[in-house]
């Protein structure tokens, strides 16, 4: 199925057989469509004329069928798929196209796209480029559009060309000329006016002949004074042509943004090391020439351009998250350490009071062997004394004096053995006595401290 200009002039122009009797729902859904539409003004009118025209018709036809206008209207509109595709797709067709063109651009979109929803048939678009060859394009039924790619391609070769002959000119005059011919304003930067930049354009000399598309005439001129080589970049819209040095494109893309330093970070110090940290790692993949990292107070402020701004902000959350999970890392260290911190104390605790059990229990033990001890000297002791008692009542006789003074002897030999065992006992309670009371008075400082 060819499609062309005359085909949408007789569908513009043929007469409606059935007027719908409202228009709200097709109004509101146009408004929508338009206004993501980044165009001028005149432009957007245009795109919603012809989106109209077609819509106004196909729910005609679908009246004639008996079905109801409000159903024929969300027909008429869901056939032309998406808004934000639609939007998309239309934007893509007028970028690099002459007003002439645009909307035929439109108007095949829409029929392209409404075609494939309704009948399910293969759209084919072919023309001849340069070099003889056919370029076609298919829409298959049951797509959700047309590749904006594929469209830009085939109406690239529909461009209008313009016939050159210059000869021997330097560059800018040569770029003026592109630009008057293309119905383009030109604008020339300070450095492509004044700096180096301006003094290639002035002192670069090129020809310029043969008929040439707006793209082509704009590719050759690149081809010529290349952008890397020359440090300069040209930014082409639909109705300007921006000569910019590249230090100049580059200075224009610069954002300032002010990010709040991480709760995590102290004072100044750190945060300078945080700041000089996040600018050496992005010294790693990104050239920092055109960009500034400075603390101010709690805050640090970034100069930069957008995708330094994007790497900054990834680096700060990938931080972030480590710096978090490193936290919540050192919390269950810390709770661990507090819990076996607790336990070592309740065991040191037990032990102790262990000893002090046992302590104790050596000591009433001593307690009760001193006691005994003292027993048995006093035992001695009377028996002595009770002894010389005897020995002085009784008449001489010198042989039971003798037995006498024998079992005397004997007596205070047993005496100071048992004082010998009374000191080792006296000695050994006051020591264990000694301890516990230290061990208590031990145990009552910790608690008080």
């Amino acid at each position: 199925m060819k499609l062309n200009a005359d085909h949408f002039k007789s569908r513009a122009s043929r007469k409606r057989s059935v007027t719908p009797s409202s228009k709200d729902s097709i109004t509101g859904w146009l408004d929508v469509l338009t206004s993501m539409l980044p165009l001028s003004e005149p432009q957007r009118s245009q795109v919603r004329d012809e989106i109209e025209d077609h819509l106004r018709s196909r729910v005609d036809d679908l009246l004639i069928t008996g079905m109801s206008e409000p159903e024929a209207v969300r027909v008429a509109v869901g056939e032309l798929g998406e808004t934000a595709e639609l939007a998309q797709l239309i934007t893509s067709a007028h970028q690099r196209t002459t007003p002439r063109r645009r909307i035929m651009n439109t108007a095949l979109i829409i029929t392209a796209i409404a075609g494939m929803s309704i009948g399910g048939y293969s759209l084919t678009t072919e023309s001849n480029n340069t070099n003889g060859s056919n370029n076609t394009m298919v829409a298959s039924a049951g797509m959700a559009g047309i590749s904006s790619s594929a469209i830009a391609d085939e109406f690239q070769r529909d461009e209008p060309k313009h016939s050159f002959d210059i000869e021997n000119a330097n560059l800018r005059e040569i770029l003026r000329e592109i630009a008057d011919e293309f119905n383009r304003t030109i604008e020339f930067s300070v450095d492509a006016r004044r700096g180096e930049l301006g003094v290639s354009l002035d002192n670069c000399f090129s020809s310029m002949l043969g008929n040439y598309s707006f793209v082509q005439a704009i590719d050759g001129f690149k081809t010529v004074f290349a952008e890397e080589s020359n440090a300069y970049k040209l930014i082409v819209t639909d109705q300007n042509i921006l000569v910019q040095s590249f230090d100049e494109f580059r200075r224009s893309q610069i954002v300032n943004i002010i990010y709040a330093t991480p709760s995590w970070i102290g004072g100044t110090t750190e945060r300078q090391n945080y700041a000089e940290s996040l600018e050496e790692l992005l010294k790693v993949k990104h050239d920092l020439s055109y960009a500034s990292i400075r603390v101010v107070d709690q805050a640090i402020i970034v100069a930069a351009p957008p995708e330094i701004h994007a790497e900054l902000g990834k680096l700060a959350a990938e931080l972030d998250a480590i710096i978090q999970q490193r936290r919540e890392q050192q919390s269950v260290e810390w709770k661990a350490e507090e819990q076996r911190m607790k336990q070592r104390a309740e065991q040191r605790e037990a032990e102790f009071q262990i000893a002090v059990d046992q302590l104790q229990h050596e000591l009433d033990a001593a307690r009760k062997d001193l006691l005994v001890i003292k027993q048995k000297v006093r035992v001695v002791e009377n028996k002595i004394q009770s002894a010389r008692n005897v020995f002085r009542s009784q008449a001489p006789d010198k042989e039971l004096q003798a037995s006498q003074e024998i079992d005397l002897v004997s007596q205070h030999s047993v005496l100071d053995e048992l004082n010998l065992e009374l000191d080792e006992a006296q000695e050994r309670y006051t020591y264990l006595r000694n301890a516990l009371l230290s061990s208590q008075y031990a145990q009552l400082f910790d608690v008080l401290e």
